[in-house]
């Protein structure tokens, strides 16, 4: 898939004399959404201090400022990244104490009630060498997972304030959308787990002497898999545990685009799921110490050093346990003539491009039961309906046909041969999967005479005996005694 990212924007924002478009809430600079990433470069010298806030001390907000609007329909959502931190490119790096923060109202003197998202510390190294202000570089304020959602029904506005904490001056103010995982794909058999974010990811490097940062190296040392972590969360299945056995980058940015990582494959090493188990991905964090302040952060960004939001994606993992035969369910027909077996889940007699299909068939089983001739005529449901013509049914009735059983013998069915019947996850039936019956005896007896029938020349008073091959009885299953012999 082609993918052509947005080119990040400087809008400067200027004055004369008088007029101050962005002063304030009644004529705010709006951002369009579609147009992230950008960047605002502006001053709030002679700006006018238009945004108030009860008990401001606590958040600031009480010197000159500049009103930004952002405007969501109705189910709209995004989650922003916002900062003052950037060191200057394409206009004047931020070069004061400033406060930065969102809101739903932007009224005189409004309370902390409206604020969505007050300014924090410097987030992960972001503050550079910031020409013109000596102070605490962790005073630069950022705004991380900014998450906006709009109305059920209408529009909603936000308001982003650039204020002061203490006093005014110049800033560059970068917006755009956290960095997150937009889709992800496990292989069937949880070999592999395919990532693709929604913009390129690259790796942001802080140099701790000076606290500037360095773009993301994206040649042969940049190796993805070690911005991210992935473990396993159980829930009381099989795999307890999961290891990356190697990153392979499926789509990059290449030049015009910003270079960095679209899409990766994650190859994975772990015990055979049982299908309660979850994979949890998120970003790596790291940590930085500068000016006696400690930051941690996301590790993975983009080129325009937007962070990864604080995301875990969770993936379910495929049960790769094989399909088996519950060799507990007992339902040998009276009359040898079929079993209903159930199996552990529904099976399928094919599996290709990732997908199960096909009822199983006779060819698919074997059925050996000493010397009696015995075939599998045919599969059913156990009311004798067809299966399932795509496959998935996890009972079934096997319509069986031999020679009579003397009772004793034993019947065994099993799969044909390895990969011929599949669970929905391609995980193949072991062939050492099987069933034995007790044949009933299904064989009459066998009379003889003695003398023999139609023996010629027998006197009158000869004994005649009637011997059988085996011990007979009523057909109520009495017994035959010397009192009810001719009854």
């Amino acid at each position: 898939m082609l993918r052509i990212p947005k080119p990040i924007f400087y809008l400067l924002t200027c004055f004369v004399t008088g007029i101050l478009r962005g002063q304030d809430c009644n004529e705010p600079e709006i951002i369009d959404l579609g147009d992230l990433p950008l960047t605002i470069s502006g001053s709030t010298d002679g700006a006018g201090d238009d945004f108030n806030m009860t008990h401001d001390g606590l958040f600031g907000f009480d010197f000159d400022d500049l009103v930004y609007s952002i405007t969501l329909a109705e189910s709209d959502t995004v989650n922003l990244y916002i900062d003052l931190c950037n060191s200057g490119l394409g206009g004047a790096a931020t070069n004061y104490d400033a406060a930065l923060g969102v809101f739903t109202d932007c009224g005189n003197a409004i309370d902390s009630s409206f604020m969505v998202y007050g300014h924090e510390d410097c987030f992960c190294g972001l503050c550079g060498v910031l020409p013109g202000y000596d102070g605490n570089l962790g005073f630069i304020p950022v705004l991380t997972n900014v998450y906006l959602e709009g109305p059920e029904s209408g529009n909603t506005t936000f308001y982003i304030v650039v204020d002061g904490y203490d006093g005014t001056g110049t800033f560059q103010m970068a917006i755009g959308e956290m960095l997150t995982f937009e889709e992800y794909s496990l292989a069937d058999d949880n070999s592999y787990v395919d990532l693709t974010f929604n913009d390129t990811v690259g790796v942001f490097a802080v140099d701790t002497l000076n606290w500037a940062p360095n773009p993301p190296p994206f040649g042969p040392m940049f190796v993805i898999g070690d911005y991210f972590g992935i473990e396993i969360e159980d829930n009381g299945g099989n795999a307890n545990s999961v290891s990356v056995d190697n990153v392979t980058i499926l789509e990059q940015g290449l030049n015009p685009d910003p270079p960095g990582v679209f899409s990766a494959r994650f190859d994975l090493s772990m015990p055979d799921a049982s299908g309660e188990e979850k994979l949890l991905i998120s970003p790596v964090f790291s940590d930085w110490t500068n000016d006696g302040g400690s930051y941690s952060g996301p590790a993975p960004m983009n080129w325009y050093f937007v962070p990864f939001a604080s995301d875990t994606l969770k993936v379910n993992l495929n049960p790769m346990f094989p399909p088996t035969i519950d060799t507990s369910y007992d339902s040998l027909a009276n009359d040898n003539s079929y079993v209903i077996i159930q199996f552990s889940e529904g099976i399928y007699t094919d599996y290709a491009d990732g997908v199960a299909s096909g009822a199983v068939n006779i060819n698919d089983f074997q059925i050996e039961a000493e010397s009696l001739g015995a075939t599998i005529n045919n599969i059913t449901l156990p009311n004798d309906q067809n299966l399932a013509a795509g496959g998935g049914d996890d009972i079934m009735k096997f319509h069986i046909n031999m020679n009579a059983a003397s009772g004793g013998e034993t019947m065994t069915i099993s799969p044909d041969s390895a990969e011929v019947i599949f669970n929905q996850n391609g995980v193949p039936m072991h062939p050492d999967q099987q069933i034995s019956y007790e044949l009933y005896d299904r064989s009459s007896p066998i009379l003889t005479f003695d003398p023999d029938n139609a023996q010629t020349g027998v006197s009158p008073d000869t004994d005649i005996l009637l011997q059988y091959n085996e011990a007979i009885r009523y057909e109520n299953n009495s017994l035959i005694t010397d009192e009810n012999v001719d009854t």
